[in-house]
């Protein structure tokens, strides 16, 4: 096998496990066009320039793959979900796409996944409670915080 055909299957694997976490993340409502709350003006979006298929392609790569045995639903609701991102976003390489586009048609605030860490400062209830326990060698943690409650 060479080493170009092992390269596309890698980006073809990577554009498989990225559509399938995209689809797992949309969620469907009744109406016949879901994401039209979603509609954002891309006209001033800047050009890219990427080796990466278009998305088109890629649902392509990846009903061939995964479709293998499934039903015609399985294929009708892959075009439907990439036919709603092209309509919104346009047919552009799959790495060209942002995150936060891709939060905004599924619905999702930014901090979903950015979350970060608050720091607490504890400190002074550590030292309490490692004071009591010193005190009351015998106590477990439910009198332990009676005791702190007081």
């Amino acid at each position: 096998m060479s080493w170009e055909k092992r390269t596309l299957e890698d980006v073809a694997d990577s554009l498989i496990a990225k559509l399938n976490e995209d689809w797992l993340t949309l969620r469907w409502r009744s109406s016949s066009d879901p994401f039209s709350r979603f509609l954002v003006d891309v006209a001033t979006a800047q050009p890219t320039v990427s080796s990466a298929p278009y998305l088109s392609e890629a649902k392509e790569l990846y009903l061939r793959v995964k479709g293998e045995g499934r039903s015609v639903r399985f294929a009708q609701a892959a075009d439907r979900a990439v036919g709603y991102m092209i309509k919104l976003l346009g047919d552009r390489p799959i790495d060209t796409y942002t995150r936060a586009e891709v939060n905004q048609l599924a619905g999702l605030e930014r901090s979903t996944f950015q979350y970060c860490k608050q720091e607490r400062s504890d400190d002074v209830l550590r030292k309490r409670l490692r004071e009591l326990a010193d005190e009351r060698r015998r106590f477990g943690y439910r009198r332990l915080g009676i005791l702190l409650a007081r």
